[in-house]
């Protein structure tokens, strides 16, 4: 599990459950090339699951209500080439990079019982970094034009150069559309979800 992108941003005397268990993604694309050697050229959608939870005090009385969602849309070049092939089968190592474009708004609803003066607020961020990714799969056919492959990887997908999109006034004070976001305590704010992944 992994912080999620509003982990370091949570108002003074609360807390709230910001680890992401999961992530989804798709992908679409071609692949071509050599019986040894082929290249695949995509774009891949990948989705944090949205998250609405309730930050609270340390009586635990709700002080506010976060909703958060964030994407990363990645094309991507990837690079197959086969380890063992058999008549209709075979094993391959793939490695590849991206350009990862991550999306994210979170939104931030005060209950009766806080006392941080503030409007509801919202953050849209965005950043963008090189993904790396690495994988070993087995393709083998399915029926006389279909194949069907599994993929066990790894990804590198960091995020350090989060700026916001919007401009609002949140914990840390007011903020404007290209700033850095920042955490409460004025650290810089970063996403790290380099994962494993199983593809199918």
């Amino acid at each position: 599990m992994t912080d999620g992108v509003y982990s370091g941003a949570l108002g003074s005397g609360s807390s709230a459950e910001t680890k992401m268990k999961y992530d989804a993604s798709g992908e679409l694309g071609v692949v071509y090339g050599s019986p040894k050697v082929k290249v695949r050229i995509g774009v891949e959608y990948l989705m944090i699951p949205r998250v609405s939870e309730d930050a609270v005090n340390t009586s635990g009385t709700a002080l506010y209500g976060i909703d958060s969602q964030a994407t990363v849309l990645t094309p991507k070049l990837d690079l197959e080439f086969n380890l063992k092939t058999w008549q209709a089968a075979r094993l391959f190592f793939m490695a590849g990079a991206g350009y990862a474009n991550l999306s994210s708004k979170n939104s931030y609803a005060f209950t009766g019982a806080s006392t941080y003066g503030l409007s509801d607020f919202s953050e849209s961020l965005k950043a963008t970094t090189i993904m790396e990714e690495a994988s070993f799969g087995f393709e083998g056919l399915m029926s006389d034009a279909t194949t069907f492959a599994f993929e066990l990887g790894y990804r590198n997908l960091k995020f350090d150069k989060i700026k916001y999109s919007n401009s609002d006034t949140g914990f840390g004070g007011a903020f404007s559309s290209g700033d850095t976001a920042m955490n409460t305590d004025g650290s810089k704010r970063t996403l790290n979800i380099s994962n494993v992944f199983i593809g199918i």
